[in-house]
């Protein structure tokens, strides 16, 4: 299960999945490996908007949470459903919102890093209720807690949700120091996937504050980066950022053939960027 987080912070898909299935098949629920392992293999799941595989997976910890001690499936369904809000599956995403109310009720946060993942997870939920405060409150909680625990890449990853909360809640300038900061921190801990996400976000970011062409410039190397590491749905969204970012500087035709590679990916890839 270790094996599978360090290649998740190194974006290297694959060999999660591989390690994954095999801790999940030599593992039973009463086990923790079976637990820690189906975080990174959510994050993969949402990197590659692998619907199929996530539901496959949330079915597994539907059937297996009684056999297991309820914080360590909580905090399982605190890291899986985070990932998976972003993934369009209703009902997959029902059932762990479900879930974590029930356990909950019984389970014991006393770690530092336990309360940061619920943090992190009630942040996620508040996003998709359109609640903007508790999206921002859930993070600068979460970001703190991870600090307390010395989860410095967690703490950082964190700081950078942080930003596109304040880009959601049109405070770019706030946005842009707090995702340069934390491009700056990512950088320094070698943790590229990271940077990467928070250069995705600073181009939004740069676009709130009108610096059209630093926001194109940012965007397009980002979203070359996730489509390299075949990272397509948040490649979508990029080109439809760079889209928008082109029409705004007169340039209609280019910002076409970004629609039309988005469209090309929501055939083959990503379903919800149709929408």
């Amino acid at each position: 299960a270790l094996l599978a987080e360090a290649h998740a912070w190194m974006g290297e898909h694959d060999t999660v999945i591989a390690l994954a299935e095999q801790v999940l098949e030599a593992c039973s629920p009463s086990e923790r490996s079976f637990w820690d392992v189906l975080g990174p293999l959510a994050f993969v799941c949402a990197e590659r908007a692998d619907v199929d595989r996530f539901e496959a997976l949330v079915m597994r910890m539907l059937d297996a949470f009684e056999e297991s001690d309820p914080t360590r499936s909580l905090i399982a369904v605190a890291r899986v459903g985070a990932q998976g809000l972003g993934l369009g599956a209703a009902h997959a995403n029902a059932g762990l919102a479900e879930l974590f109310d029930r356990l909950s009720q019984v389970a014991s946060l006393s770690e530092p890093r336990d309360q940061a993942i619920v943090h992190r997870y009630r942040a996620e939920l508040a996003l998709s209720q359109d609640d903007l405060q508790g999206h921002m409150r859930g993070f600068v909680a979460s970001t703190h807690a991870f600090w307390s625990a010395g989860m410095e890449r967690s703490a950082v990853n964190m700081a950078g949700n942080a930003g596109y909360g304040y880009i959601l809640l049109g405070r770019y300038e706030d946005a842009h120091e707090l995702l340069l900061a934390a491009r700056r921190q990512a950088e320094t801990r070698g943790v590229a996937i990271l940077a990467d996400y928070c250069d995705h976000h600073l181009a939004m970011a740069l676009h709130g504050m009108g610096r059209l062409d630093e926001a194109l410039a940012r965007q397009r190397s980002a979203t070359r980066v996730f489509a390299e590491r075949g990272v397509a749905r948040i490649e979508g969204h990029g080109r439809i950022n760079v889209a928008q970012v082109l029409l705004e500087l007169g340039r209609p035709e280019e910002a076409l053939a970004e629609v039309d590679r988005v469209v090309a990916l929501a055939e083959t890839s990503v379903p919800s960027l149709s929408a």
